[in-house]
């Protein structure tokens, strides 16, 4: 059973929504396209370093994330609490699912049949970030 695991630096990020224009055209907010760049190039690092092959088709996989914001000052507890504020934790795995699509981790995100999401601040002595594990289920 193959595994590949993935950890983003930084803040997670969500996926706005569409803007539109005028004349009916949609398109995404400044800065998008760079931030899902970074993320894709982190995954497709992590891609090598663990000599990942994308999925066949139809292989099902179940893909675990965790989604760990920076600690806010109102925390009394040093350890990890959960987030329950926005942005909505559907619309951060939407991010990072379609920068595994985009990265290649497997042909089509309907192969992920088991999706596993936490939202956490980080505890005391931790930094901002995402940590994404893909396992294929045989």
């Amino acid at each position: 059973m193959a595994i590949l695991q993935v950890i983003v630096d930084g803040n997670p990020v969500a996926m706005p929504r569409p803007r539109f224009t005028k004349h009916g055209r949609t398109y995404y907010v400044k800065g998008l396209i760079e931030i899902k760049d970074r993320i894709i190039a982190v995954i497709k690092e992590c891609i090598v370093a663990q000599s990942w092959q994308t999925s066949q088709k139809g292989m099902p996989l179940k893909v675990t994330m965790q989604f760990v914001h920076p600690r806010i000052l109102r925390l009394k507890t040093e350890q990890r609490t959960y987030k329950t504020t926005r942005p909505d934790i559907d619309n951060i795995a939407k991010m990072y699912l379609d920068c595994c699509t985009r990265a290649e981790v497997w042909h089509d995100d309907s192969q992920v049949v088991i999706l596993e999401l936490s939202d956490h601040y980080a505890g005391i002595y931790e930094q901002a970030h995402t940590t994404i594990i893909i396992q294929e289920i045989t």
